[in-house]
């Protein structure tokens, strides 16, 4: 079975249309709210749903910031009515239910919620691995709380993100391995290429 679609989903998603040049569209609810427009996909607001839920259960206010701030572009400030990350996490579930009442609640798929457990082993690795050459401390920390406290699949998108996000070089290696996880894991085809033009081979 595949995933409902060939690119990102769920809060990594969310996560990049926070490009640099966001903050001319409008504040962050209204990035969220062209994330969840009419006509989005129902499966990609269960995605972000799910993904939101896992969050704001297995992270502590101070790591979703990190995450999040290591996700985007741009700046983002965590005050005024998004005092902290566990509120701005409970502002996309409130806007995700006000999208749902009126539609179609499907399910998700099996793998489409997919957690990625039984993997989490080699994702654990591969996350320690980027820690140990390329990640800030506390990024690496609340990846690794993440893939524990959230699910493994959530945190290897996220580290993916990050990379992609920072434009972080990464080796032949890395980028071999996060081809097969997100293989292992039914990644649609352009989520892991996405951090293919970050390769530098002298890494090897």
């Amino acid at each position: 079975m595949s995933r409902f679609t060939d690119f990102d989903f769920g809060i990594t998603w969310l996560a990049a249309m926070f490009h640099r040049d966001w903050p001319n569209e409008g504040g962050e609810i209204d990035v969220l709210r062209a994330f969840l427009w009419d006509g989005q996909d129902p499966a990609a607001v269960q995605a972000l749903r799910h993904d939101a839920l896992r969050t704001l259960e297995g992270l502590t206010a101070g790591q979703i910031e990190t995450l999040w701030l290591a996700s985007i572009q741009g700046k983002f400030d965590f005050t005024g009515n998004l005092p902290s990350g566990r509120e701005w996490i409970r502002v996309i579930l409130e806007e995700c239910k006000q999208w749902l009442q009126d539609r179609s609640d499907p399910k998700l798929g099996e793998v489409d919620s997919d957690s990625g457990f039984a993997l989490g082993s080699e994702i654990k690795e591969t996350l320690a691995d980027f820690s140990h050459s390329s990640l800030p401390p506390h990024t690496a920390e609340a990846l690794c709380d993440c893939a524990h406290n959230c699910s493994p699949d959530l945190a290897l998108r996220f580290l993916l993100r990050i990379i992609s996000s920072k434009g972080m070089s990464i080796s032949n290696a890395q980028y071999a391995t996060l081809l097969r996880l997100g293989d292992d894991l039914d990644y649609g085809e352009f989520l892991v290429s996405e951090v293919e033009d970050l390769v530098d081979p002298t890494l090897d």
